[in-house]
């Protein structure tokens, strides 16, 4: 409140067909009730839709849904991330995926850990397993024998989730560390990174992240 902002037309001065658009919202927050009601309608969800829509039933505020349809979608939810579950233990986007998809493994177990605070019985008694599948499919990533790479950013996010699970591995997280101090660019890791770091009390490299 009183903060004011100049967006100056010459930092579009180079661009084709340039255009602003801003959005202003509380720090912190996300439209949930829109997440939620605009994925209402996909009669058929890949598993990051299906995490979505229920992270804005878990946090929306302003549904047209009972109480009794909130939960029953969302325990919905959970089962069909559980079916989508492919051989490396790993969600994959649709049914009977071959490998699965670390990051978005990673997301499906964060909501279930926000889901499981919230008392979802559901989500509190399938989150440890997904929780034990990322760390084990993490671990691959540093042998050979898999031949598995993964991003910044992905590995940051899995690394978050765990430490937000009582799952932190403190030495990945201190390599990781190490490694994005040095490069420009790869925020969202850094913030991730971050949020792993606050979850288990050193605020020296989550403060150097942010910074």
């Amino acid at each position: 409140a009183g903060d004011s902002l100049t967006l100056d037309p010459s930092l579009l001065a180079d661009l084709l067909d340039p255009s602003i658009e801003m959005s202003v919202a509380p720090l912190n927050q996300i439209n949930a009730d829109f997440l939620a009601q605009s994925l209402a309608a996909y009669p058929y969800r890949c598993s990051e839709q299906t995490t979505s829509r229920a992270t804005g039933l878990l946090l929306g505020q302003n549904l047209t849904l009972s109480d009794f349809q909130r939960d029953r979608e969302l325990n919905d939810a959970f089962v069909k991330l559980i079916n989508r579950q492919s051989y490396s233990g790993l969600i994959s986007l649709w049914p009977r995926g071959s490998s699965g998809d670390m990051f978005l493994h990673a997301y499906a177990s964060d909501i279930l850990g926000l889901a499981a605070d919230q008392g979802y019985e559901t989500a509190a008694a399938i989150r440890p397993k997904f929780i034990e599948n990322l760390q084990r499919n993490l671990a691959r990533v540093s042998d050979p024998y898999y031949a598995i790479s993964i991003t910044p950013r992905t590995e940051a996010y899995s690394l978050a989730v765990l430490a937000r699970a009582g799952a932190a591995n403190i030495a990945a997280q201190r390599l990781l560390f190490d490694q994005l101090l040095e490069q420009d660019g790869h925020v969202m890791a850094k913030a991730a990174l971050a949020v792993a770091a606050e979850a288990v009390g050193d605020r020296s490299d989550r403060d150097a992240l942010l910074d």
